[in-house]
């Protein structure tokens, strides 16, 4: 179960979010990276390493034993995922990140609740209700910072008919500018052909 959500995780893409001033609601408004760890109900736990500007991120995860990387660049109009272990890569048209599961849409439902700190930043808690553009919905509690990084979830996801509880948590979160090397192919990999086509 929990790969799976993984891979819907990684597919949507998510990890950004918005804070503050309720009317102020969108995507950080800071370059960072962060360490997200997300737990199921069961307590499985799923590690993902994320940067993010706002015209390119980058997502390092596990897709059961194998690394994998997507990173999303608005600029070039494409998503490419690599394969680190063997050196290749994919370019696939460009998807629009939802890293926060919807909760920097307009038209989330919100409830300031505290102010707390969290990855040793000061952050906002509020009770949300979101839902993606793909049709996942979030309820539960979210933290964000006052760059709007969203740094805490503790809810419940729906996709369809499953719901699922899931927390996240932000550690090694670094606000400012991201080395722009991050998000290239490297030189040495290989372009894999979309047999689809």
């Amino acid at each position: 179960m929990f790969r799976r959500l993984s891979a819907l995780f990684a597919a949507t893409l998510a990890a950004a979010a918005p804070a503050v001033a309720a009317q102020e609601w969108g995507p950080p408004t800071a370059d960072y990276s962060a360490v997200l760890t997300f737990t199921d109900q069961r307590g499985e736990t799923l590690v993902h390493r994320i940067h993010h500007t706002a015209k390119r991120q980058r997502l390092d995860y596990k897709a059961g034993d194998r690394d994998e990387i997507v990173i999303v660049d608005q600029e070039a109009a494409a998503t490419f995922v690599l394969y680190p272990a063997q050196k290749r890569y994919r370019k696939a048209p460009l998807v629009d990140p939802e890293f926060d599961f919807g909760i920097g849409r307009a038209e989330t439902k919100r409830e300031r609740i505290a102010e707390e700190a969290v990855a040793g930043k000061g952050a906002v808690k509020y009770r949300v209700e979101a839902k993606t553009a793909q049709g996942q919905e979030y309820k539960g509690f979210a933290w964000l910072t006052a760059e709007r990084i969203l740094v805490k979830l503790d809810g419940e996801v729906k996709q369809g008919r499953r719901t699922r509880r899931l927390s996240m948590l932000a550690s090694e979160l670094k606000i400012g500018a991201v080395d722009a090397s991050v998000f290239r192919v490297p030189p040495d990999f290989v372009q894999l052909e979309d047999k689809r086509r």
